[in-house]
């Protein structure tokens, strides 16, 4: 089997990443939009909304589409681009379509009412009844949710081809600010201050109308920012997430995931430790360590999940099924990366995993194998495997799952990757490197690399002579006798690599240590001579 048909073999298959799933069930549409309730979660799809219990059991379904909803004790407010609804345990309270209104583009919850950015202006929608009136009209070409600032709102709107943060009062804009593109969700508030960001890359500061601080990250930005202490994080389009401080913009941390977010960030935990969650364009559910920007996690069906919630300690998205996960404890796989193609030679599969609880480890499973307790450090993991041995030629998966003093991971499915075994792909080939003075009782240096990548090798064992010993990680120190000595070293994976080393005795080098000593000498003087240093004899 070639490489090109193991990398089109790839591309057809559905990949599952789940890990500590509670429950599962099936929608009749895949899901658009998820909203957490005080203790349900509410999802919409294009012909239905549903609401959930905490424990997976469906407490009504009911027949209305929608692209944007919001939840609010008990109700739920939706829009489908046209009308808006509440809906009130599977009773429709009102549905209106406000008049001359083209096109619904965001809708938002406040004190006040329900606002809802239309082509026409922005309204506010009575609670109770559904009534509208205008706070803002104007002809907008787009209008992102509003958020509540005194008797008026502050929203992002596009008009005249011009993007702007504004506040409206009193049917009237009292303080403008430009934002360079449209940015397709909400603005953050914290206190006095909001913080937005943009499809031109740059998230900005604003208090009082003024921008107090900017920062041009130079990647387009359409998913919400997420606010947790004096930390605003932000995900681009290009898959960075950033951590700023929410006072000056500075850039306490950064990581990359293999995909861009496109939609709105959540706060959480899981193992105990704050994590933002983000829905990734590659269709999976990325965890991260609020304080150190570390991958914690990565789930997903293989379908497009809405942005996800966190509820009572529980992780919920949807796709074409919502989705329950536990947040105790987790692990990732960071390498291999998924889809890798891999050969004979044995590859250490790493990640980092998060617990509660004490003596936590990480187990591993190969396909349909047996799980195999991982070597564990402090936050990460290893786990060495020879894929002539443990992988089939074809697709394989990798699995982890986290056990500790509180329980385990519960399944079906766990975080697990698939990666491509070629089974044509020939041998590695070491490279084996030995610095030092090759004399009696001076002590030599042994680096063994991969040929191919240049990078060291570990976990390989070498014999000097047939005498054998184990290597975890390189380099290793040899003290050799007089003599010719033969070092053989080993990998899985790898043809064998011999070296023969001969090592002269101290004897056998002193006089020519001496010779050397002497012409040194007898350069010296010449030397000095030249510089007029040594004067000459009479």
């Amino acid at each position: 089997m070639t490489r090109t048909t193991l990398f089109f073999l790839f591309l057809f298959l559905t990949t599952y990443s789940l890990a500590g799933q509670i429950w599962e069930e099936r929608l009749r549409e895949g899901a658009v939009e998820i909203e957490k309730g005080s203790n349900s979660i509410f999802i919409a799809t294009p012909a239905s909304i549903y609401e959930f219990s905490l424990s997976g059991t469906k407490r009504w379904e009911f027949s209305q589409g929608a692209f944007d909803i919001e939840a609010e004790e008990g109700n739920v407010y939706g829009t489908d681009g046209k009308e808006v609804f509440r809906l009130s345990n599977n009773i429709l309270n009102w549905k209106v379509a406000p008049p001359n209104i083209s096109k619904i583009y965001a809708l938002s919850l406040g004190e006040k009412g329900v606002y809802i950015s239309t082509d026409k202006g922005i309204l506010r929608l009575d609670k109770g009844t559904g009534e509208s009136e205008y706070i803002f009209e104007e002809e907008l070409e787009y209008g992102s949710k509003a958020v509540e600032e005194g008797e008026g709102v502050v929203v992002n709107i596009k008009r005249g081809g011009k993007s702007e943060i504004v506040k409206i009062e009193e049917g009237s804009i009292r303080w403008a600010v430009e934002s360079g593109e449209v940015w397709p969700e909400e603005i953050v508030k914290d206190k006095t201050v909001y913080y937005a960001a943009g499809l031109d890359g740059k998230v900005r500061a604003i208090a009082n109308g003024r921008i107090i601080w900017e920062l041009d990250l130079q990647s387009g930005i359409t998913a919400k920012p997420a606010l947790v202490g004096n930390t605003i994080i932000i995900a681009t389009l290009r898959g960075e997430i950033y951590a700023l401080n929410a006072g000056n913009g500075a850039v306490k941390w950064t990581a990359k995931l293999p995909a861009g977010i496109k939609k709105g960030l959540e706060i959480g935990e899981m193992g105990g430790k704050a994590v933002v969650f983000a829905a990734a364009s590659d269709r999976s559910i990325y965890a991260v360590d609020v304080e150190e920007g570390r991958v914690v996690w990565k789930g997903g069906d293989g379908n497009i999940p809405t942005k996800p919630v966190f509820l009572q300690n529980i992780l919920f998205f949807a796709t074409k099924k919502i989705y329950a996960f536990e947040s105790s404890r987790a692990c990732s796989i960071t390498y291999p990366p998924e889809g890798a193609i891999l050969d004979k030679r044995e590859i250490a599969v790493r990640g980092g995993y998060i617990s509660k609880y004490s003596n936590p480890k990480v187990e591993v499973a190969i396909n349909s194998g047996e799980r195999e307790e991982a070597k564990v450090e402090e936050k990460r993991w290893k786990y060495y495997i020879s894929p002539e041995e443990k992988l089939g030629d074809g697709p394989n998966t990798i699995k982890c799952r986290v056990a500790d003093s509180g329980g385990e991971e519960r399944g079906p499915l766990f975080t697990q990757i698939i990666v491509i075994y070629d089974s044509n792909a020939p041998y590695g080939e070491i490279e084996a490197v030995i610095e030092g003075q090759k004399v009696e009782g001076e002590r030599l240096l042994l680096k063994v690399y991969d040929r191919r990548e240049g990078r060291e090798l570990e976990k390989y064992s070498y014999s000097i002579n047939g005498e054998e010993r184990e290597v975890e990680k390189g380099p290793v120190e040899l003290e050799l006798g007089e003599g010719t000595h033969t070092i053989v070293i080993k990998k899985k994976g790898y043809k064998d690599k011999e070296v023969v080393v001969r090592i002269a005795g101290k004897g056998s080098v002193l006089p020519f240590i001496i010779a050397a000593v002497v012409i040194l000498g007898v350069l010296v003087v010449l030397v000095l001579k030249k510089k007029g240093l040594i004067l000459k004899g009479k």
